[in-house]
């Protein structure tokens, strides 16, 4: 193998790791947050998981948008809604902090350092 497919392996493997790293800290700040349940376990005031999404996307940059995806897919199919609607959701629940992360780097282009992946 050549150095560069070993160092295209090698940032593909952090890449991966990155993002099934943010879908496990989605997936269980979520649990805590439906702790706090008020309508049969999928409404609650506070949603821990968008926070960690969105430090994630300002730590790592938007390479990790898949991990947040795939964590909200998790979640919202333990919760049982239908198929469509679990698909919804995690749309919604990845879209808000991508969104809120672009809205930020464009805001304060000057004083925060936005990855570009």
């Amino acid at each position: 193998m050549t150095v560069a497919r070993h160092e295209w392996l090698r940032r593909s493997g952090v890449a991966a790791l990155e993002m099934c790293a943010v879908a496990a800290l989605y997936y269980g700040s979520a649990q805590v947050g439906l702790l706090q349940q008020v309508v049969r376990g999928q409404v609650t005031p506070l949603w821990p998981p968008t926070g960690i999404a969105l430090a994630s996307l300002l730590l790592r940059g938007p390479r990790v948008w898949p991990g947040i995806a795939l964590g909200a897919l998790l979640v919202n199919l333990s919760l049982g809604p239908s198929i469509p609607a679990v698909l919804a959701i995690a749309l919604g629940n990845t879209l808000a902090p991508v969104c809120s992360y672009l809205l930020l780097c464009s805001a304060v282009r000057g004083s925060l350092t936005c990855s570009s992946g």
